[in-house]
């Protein structure tokens, strides 16, 4: 069966080993995934020598890459010995485990991992890697549990909460329609969940359970018209433990397909209860598909058209709103601009005109009248009850009374009385002028920029100081100059194999670029 248009891509394989058994169930797991999906196959070991480079010596590092290459050419050996024609890369990562498997798998990938490492505490269900993979995902992660018997189902299972695990539940057909088995929808609902808020709501136990169904099938008949060729099953049932539930019916499934995190609003990585639950408990593999990110992608992805359409229109609505905000705010400035451009009453050929203030020229007989700003530095030739405000030049509030032969200056406001005088300043010629002047002048710091500048300086020489001393330390442990130049915090890949079709070992190099 071929996926119709517009199912999901399940994207490249990438598997995580460390030398443990259930890393090797889950590599060769994986072989058999990437076949399945057509795809090829990245095997990592992560070494993280980058975070341990201060108390390892050089020979320990060296043995640390020696063991991990050694593990990756085991690893794809026997994956390629069982599949032949599969494409299989592996990488050997200088930085921590987690890291290193998430920026494998990039933007579509889906990592694999296995139940167990070889940490110390062999009673874990789930090894400390795996969880953190599952918890910071944001591709999807398949937790290999449960493969030791070695039998198929045929049945691929899908956790479905309410319509949001659409997307969950196309994947799980995907997930199918490879295999050639069956997808199960299968719902899980408490009565007692909402006893707390609405204990009335137990009197109509039908209603609820008919509103639960309809979730379900809402996304089973969604589901249905995506993948028409495959057999779909949709159970809704009642129990008291949705974890329980699944965890018994992953008995008689192939591979459980849930979402892998929590709703938005929660801080940090995190998992829901019942999510963790079964990654401990559950008894076939267990494939987590991240719930966060970018919703006007993701719901175009799912096919939700209708949410996508919503959410841009309110993305589009804000950002028009912002825009003409912003524009209208600008139209005030500028009129507010406008208004308060000065302008000033001349004599000139004989005849009162009023002209802007920027073209009255030293010479000019200006006519003041109550109100008016005055447009220059003059003099006064008559005068009558003038009085001037001279507050944005001395500080002072009370009117200045002005008589013949007094001086204005550029900026002052007449208050009372009229007068005429001959301007003599104008521009930066003018009190005004000489005051901006000052203003856009080269003025000494403060005494706390001082402080803050000989802070940084501080800050700048014991910064460079521990880099020294690390460079130096690093060299005296033996480590090579050029292995101490790298950032500790990138964690590149150094170069691996590549096994073809046939099966044969050619060399590959991979990117040196850090990760972004």
């Amino acid at each position: 069966m071929k996926g119709t248009t517009g199912s999901p891509e399940l994207g490249s394989v990438v598997v995580g080993v460390d030398g443990s058994e259930p890393a090797r169930r889950a590599a060769l797991w994986a072989a058999a995934e990437a076949t399945r999906r057509d795809s090829p196959l990245r095997i990592v070991y992560a070494a993280d020598t980058d975070g341990r480079v201060l108390y390892l010596s050089a020979e320990s590092v060296e043995r640390v890459r020696g063991a991990g290459h050694e593990l990756l050419r085991e690893t794809a050996a026997a994956v390629a010995e069982q599949y032949s024609g599969l494409h299989v890369t592996t990488e050997f990562s200088r930085g921590a485990p987690v890291p290193s498997l998430h920026r494998t798998a990039g933007l579509r990938g889906t990592v694999v991992v296995g139940n167990r490492g070889l940490g110390g505490f062999k009673n874990l269900m789930l090894g400390s890697v795996g969880l953190k993979v599952a918890a910071g995902a944001t591709t999807p992660v398949i937790v290999v549990r449960g493969t030791d018997n070695g039998t198929e189902t045929g049945v691929v299972l899908a956790a479905v909460r309410d319509e949001h695990d659409a997307e969950c539940a196309r994947y799980a057909a995907r997930e199918a329609e490879i295999r050639k088995a069956s997808l199960r929808l299968l719902h899980v609902w408490n009565i007692l969940e909402s006893a707390g808020l609405v204990v009335t709501m137990l009197d109509d136990v039908e209603a609820i359970a008919g509103e639960h169904v309809h979730h379900l099938m809402a996304v089973a008949d969604r589901i249905r018209e995506e993948f028409p060729d495959l057999n779909v099953q949709a159970d809704a049932e009642k129990s008291l433990s949705a974890a329980g539930v699944l965890v018994e019916a992953s008995r008689h499934a192939d591979l459980l397909v849930m979402g892998g995190r929590r709703s938005p609003g929660f801080i940090g990585p995190t998992l829901g209860r019942a999510t963790h639950s079964l990654l401990h408990h559950a008894h076939c593999p267990v494939q987590l598909i991240p719930r966060q990110g970018c919703w006007v992608r993701r719901t175009i992805v799912i096919g939700d058209h209708p949410d996508a359409v919503v959410i841009g229109l309110v993305i589009v609505f804000n950002t028009t709103v912002g825009v003409a905000q912003e524009m209208r705010a600008d139209h005030a400035v500028a009129a507010l601009s406008t208004m308060s451009a000065p302008s000033a009453r001349v004599l000139r050929d004989g005849t009162a005109r009023e002209v802007a203030a920027a073209v009255v020229v030293p010479g000019d007989v200006s006519l003041l009248g109550e109100g008016d700003i005055v447009a220059a530095d003059a003099e006064l030739i008559e005068a009558s009850s003038l009085l001037t405000d001279e507050s944005m030049l001395t500080g002072e509030s009370v009117p200045v009374h002005k008589d013949a032969g007094s001086l204005l200056s550029a900026g002052t406001v007449a208050m009372r009385g009229r007068g005429v005088a001959t301007v003599t300043a104008t521009g930066a010629a003018s009190a005004l002028g000489r005051i901006a002047a000052l203003l856009d002048g080269t003025r000494e710091p403060t005494p706390l920029q001082h402080r803050l500048a000989s802070l940084g300086r501080i800050l700048a020489v014991v910064t460079l100081g521990l880099c020294l001393a690390v460079f130096v330390l690093g060299l005296a442990r033996g480590l090579p100059a050029g292995t101490m130049a790298y950032d500790s915090g990138d964690s590149r890949l150094d170069q691996g194999d590549w096994y073809g079709p046939a099966g044969f070992q050619q060399q590959r190099s991979h990117d040196t670029a850090p990760a972004a």
